[in-house]
C-alpha cells in the first residue's frame, strides 16, 4: 500500500545518500544495500523513520513500501501487515 507519495520518496531518497555518503557501512550507493535490516538502519540514522513515524497513522508496512523502493536490491524477511 503507496502511503508515501513521490515526492517524499524523492526526498527520503536524497536523505539516505547523504548519510551514505558518509559511508558507515562501506556502501556508497543505495543499490548496495542488499539486507533489510541495513535499509532500516539506513533509514533510522538518516531521519526518514522520525518523519514517517510523524503520522500517527503510519505502520511499519507503510514503511518497509518505501523501503523496498529506496532499496531496490535489499531482501526484507520479516513479514509485515497494514
Amino acid at each position: 500500500m503507496a502511503k508515501f507519495d513521490s515526492e517524499t520518496i524523492a526526498r527520503w531518497a536524497a536523505m539516505a545518500d547523504a548519510w551514505l555518503a558518509k559511508n558507515p557501512f562501506g556502501v556508497v550507493e543505495r543499490s548496495r544495500v542488499l539486507e533489510g535490516s541495513n535499509a532500516w538502519k539506513v533509514a533510522h540514522r538518516a531521519g526518514i523513520t522520525e518523519e514517517a513515524y510523524a503520522d500517527r497513522s503510519v505502520v511499519d508496512a507503510h514503511i518497509v513500501s518505501a523501503l523496498k523502493q529506496l532499496f531496490p536490491n535489499a531482501e526484507f524477511k520479516d513479514t509485515y501487515s497494514y
